[in-house]
């Protein structure tokens, strides 16, 4: 888990965390304060610089681990404590940081240790439009990374904030208060993924295509349980497990992709941001409206939205 806080002392924050692990049979390990190099920051963000603390736990029993950290979570949300969760999770770590993208692992050594390695990585440098930028909100979010912004924010707020009272109390906050755009549509596809749906299915439900119809019984069913969220929006996703990329139904903002040799995906919304041998792609494409890719990292496939 990693964890910001403010400056102020953590001792009745961290009693809350080790409350709220303790009901979930979760057992708190050891706090590690995060190695960081404030020296690179600019004049604002070292100012606004949180405490950065891993939390290390474990538990004997390993059912629905990941849905019980994400109570966890809520339930500190609701003491309404001081402090952000950046990520609760036994497959993800998200690093977030008020800096250029070029000087991220200058910031966090560990990106630099040559025994820090993933199947995956999700990355953005978010320069934010509609909120002021800070460190919680920077991006990645829990589940997904957001290019663009929701234009029907207003009343997607309004519809999950009106089936709040459906929702039992360990799911609450629904939605955080003065949150971004990005931020409500990750939480709303979190909530779902925590429930009974893949976070593919979570994204599909919250980002589907237009006009529909007919074409498909699991958007005919799910049409019904969850307003769609418009763009313009292109969103990178993963849970440590599926990671993939999906555009809103306007389809406004460019996604490109590439499969090589030795099945590394790329993806983003820039050509190159990657450096791939031309000779060694076995295929490529972009993003229309409403499409998705994803890579399923366990059984190693990789569908489009022609064949999930």
């Amino acid at each position: 888990m990693r964890w910001f806080s403010s400056k102020a002392s953590l001792s009745i924050r961290g009693a809350e965390l080790e409350s709220a692990f303790k009901a979930q049979q979760i057992s708190l390990l050891a706090w590690r304060p995060v190695p960081i190099c404030p020296q690179i920051l600019g004049t604002i963000a070292a100012s606004t610089l949180p405490n950065i603390w891993h939390v290390l736990v474990t538990s004997d029993d390993a059912t629905d681990f990941d849905r019980r950290l994400y109570l966890v979570r809520k339930q500190f949300e609701r003491s309404a404590l001081p402090g952000y969760i950046a990520s609760i999770s036994s497959s993800t770590i998200v690093y977030k940081a008020l800096c250029a993208g070029r000087l991220f692992p200058q910031f966090y050594p560990d990106l630099a240790d040559p025994g820090f390695q993933t199947a995956f990585a999700v990355f953005h440098q978010r320069y934010a439009t509609n909120v002021l930028p800070s460190w919680d909100r920077a991006q990645p979010c829990r589940t997904l990374a957001h290019n663009g912004e929701i234009n029907t924010i207003w009343g997607n707020r309004a519809r999950m904030d009106a089936r709040a009272d459906t929702l039992p109390l360990d799911l609450h906050p629904v939605l955080t208060v003065g949150g971004s755009d990005s931020t409500s549509l990750d939480e709303v596809v979190e909530l779902l993924a925590q429930n009974g749906r893949t976070l593919a299915e979570a994204m599909r439900m919250s980002v589907p295509p237009a006009n529909h119809g007919n074409k498909s019984s699991f958007l005919q069913y799910t049409g019904d349980c969850v307003e769609p969220w418009d763009g313009p929006a292109a969103l990178a996703f993963s849970d440590g497990r599926q990671v993939g990329a999906i555009l809103d139904r306007n389809g406004l903002r460019p996604c490109r992709f590439a499969v090589d040799e030795d099945g590394l995906v790329v993806a983003g919304s820039e050509a190159g941001l990657v450096d791939m041998d031309p000779e060694r792609i076995l295929h490529s494409g972009r993003l229309g409206p409403g499409q998705m890719i994803l890579a399923d990292l366990e059984t190693h496939e990789f569908l489009e939205t022609r064949n999930c």
